[in-house]
């Protein structure tokens, strides 16, 4: 919310605006100074910090700023408004990792924001299922109701591609990320 008042201001002064994607995870990592007496940095190292690196990435592939795990989501209390985005298999992965948009503090869902996420839930209910054509015309009318729902027009691009033959022809609805 921040980067988007920012962005209104340096817009209104003829400025570049700012733009950054971001990944959150949460799980057990190591960090602190990592190497030899000749040589070490400060990191932090671990599968959670890999995922969280994977999740921003993959902001690219939904046309979203801000994803989660289901691990950090299950630990803000409710605060927050989330949409479930997909079940992914991050690159290097087999185990499916279920993530989310997160969209704003709980309760401040614009009302178009929130019609587009109800539509958006049920075309990702149908796309899971294999149900192409009520996927469609979920993810459809998502875009109805909020014409730049970045991650509809990136389900209804999945659909017009077909299901992922990585899966050898068993359809799990799991998205399995190709790219770091």
């Amino acid at each position: 919310a921040r980067l988007r008042e920012l962005n209104a201001d340096r817009h209104a002064r003829g400025l570049v605006p700012f733009f950054a994607r971001i990944g959150l995870n949460s799980g057990q990592m190591i960090v602190g100074n990592v190497g030899s007496s000749r040589r070490f940095d400060y990191t932090v190292i671990g599968d959670a910090v890999n995922l969280a690196s994977r999740l921003e990435s993959i902001n690219k592939t939904y046309g979203t700023d801000l994803i989660v795990s289901e691990a950090v989501l299950s630990q803000t209390g409710g605060a927050f408004e989330a949409r479930e985005l997909d079940l992914i298999a991050v690159k290097g992965k087999d185990e499916p990792v279920r993530i989310f948009e997160l969209l704003c503090e709980r309760g401040a869902v614009p009302e178009e924001l929130r019609k587009a996420v109800v539509f958006f839930a049920e075309g990702l209910a149908a796309y899971r299922a294999a149900r192409w054509d009520d996927a469609e015309r979920f993810f459809k009318e998502a875009l109805r109701v909020r014409p730049d729902d970045a991650p509809s027009k990136a389900f209804l691009a999945r659909i017009v591609e077909g299901p992922d033959a990585s899966v050898g022809g068993a359809w799990d609805g799991v998205y399995r990320a190709k790219d770091k």
